[in-house]
């Protein structure tokens, strides 16, 4: 039996269907019932609930074997590294209530750094809580920018008729789509082929400048012209509390920024066939200009 957590979002949905699809049985756990729907019709045993709750966790994880572990976004916090680590500590302690024996966590580049990393820094603290764990093989994925963030990039294009970021103009980002994510991570759970503790990066097919995701999407949705705007701290984290989200959710973002900028997020990571993955930002701008016409 797999627990998939996070199972109606981006990557777990994927994780779960694959696994279900592999004549898997699985237990699928998410925060909304009627979105755990589809995966109950399809076979798996779900639960509904919320992380933070230790009693909730540990009953959902019975009789798992192994899972997919992920924190869920909360902009609404304001404290969003102590939100991080309130779910990781209750998930990490019923892992070790059920005799788990693997997990795959979903982690993301800058977890490696023990401070300064911003909106990822909770992420660190998981690592750590799960590489503690005694018995448990754990392995972290560590993605790239999800191409799919680039969706709330929408308003902003439309209204102001520009791409908007805080990274330097000249800096490569690893830009990956969450459905290869979530491939790998089943594919990891179904071969059950990592032992101990280690992580995996996900750099997506290749890296992109901000001008160069600019004029792919621009030229995608009929602006090809259109212009990318760097801007700073100050106005990202206005960006976020004017989007309903906290002002430290704004000051992570910003943070992690800096780090992106300073090198510090990619420092000592290198791509190589083991971390690149398929999709093509190309193809999923396909998608991008889909969602720009609907909206």
């Amino acid at each position: 039996m797999y627990a998939v957590t996070g199972a109606t979002g981006k990557t777990g949905l994927v994780v779960a269907e694959e696994l279900l699809k592999a004549g898997k049985e699985v237990i699928a756990i998410g925060r909304n019932e009627e979105k755990l729907a589809q995966l109950e019709a399809a076979g798996a045993e779900v639960h509904a609930g919320d992380l933070l709750d230790k009693d909730f966790a540990e009953k959902a994880l019975k009789g798992a074997k192994a899972a997919y572990i992920m924190i869920p976004q909360n902009f609404s916090t304001s404290d969003y590294r102590a939100f991080q680590s309130q779910i990781s500590g209750s998930l990490a302690s019923a892992v070790m209530a059920n005799d788990l024996t693997h997990v795959v966590t979903l982690s993301s580049v800058g977890a490696q750094m023990p401070e300064k990393g911003g909106i990822v820094q909770g992420l660190h603290d998981m690592e750590q809580m799960f590489n503690a764990l005694a018995g448990v093989n754990v392995l972290h994925l560590r993605p790239g920018f999800f191409m799919e963030n680039l969706f709330s990039m929408i308003p902003v294009i439309k209204n102001m008729n520009m791409l908007v970021s805080g990274i330097r103009p000249d800096l490569p980002v690893p830009m990956v789509a969450t459905p290869d994510i979530g491939m790998l991570a089943a594919r990891h759970l179904k071969m059950l082929d990592f032992s101990n503790k280690g992580h995996q990066y996900v750099l997506g097919a290749r890296d992109y400048t901000y001008p160069e995701v600019a004029a792919l999407l621009g030229r995608y949705i009929g602006k090809p012209d259109l212009p990318y705007v760097q801007v700073g701290p100050d106005q990202l984290i206005e960006s976020f509390m004017q989007m309903g989200a906290t002002r430290n959710i704004g000051e992570v973002y910003a943070q992690f920024t800096e780090a992106m900028n300073n090198g510090s997020v990619m420092d000592g990571v290198e791509r190589n066939a083991g971390n690149t993955t398929p999709t093509l930002l190309d193809e999923f701008a396909v998608l991008f200009a889909e969602a720009y016409k609907l909206n």
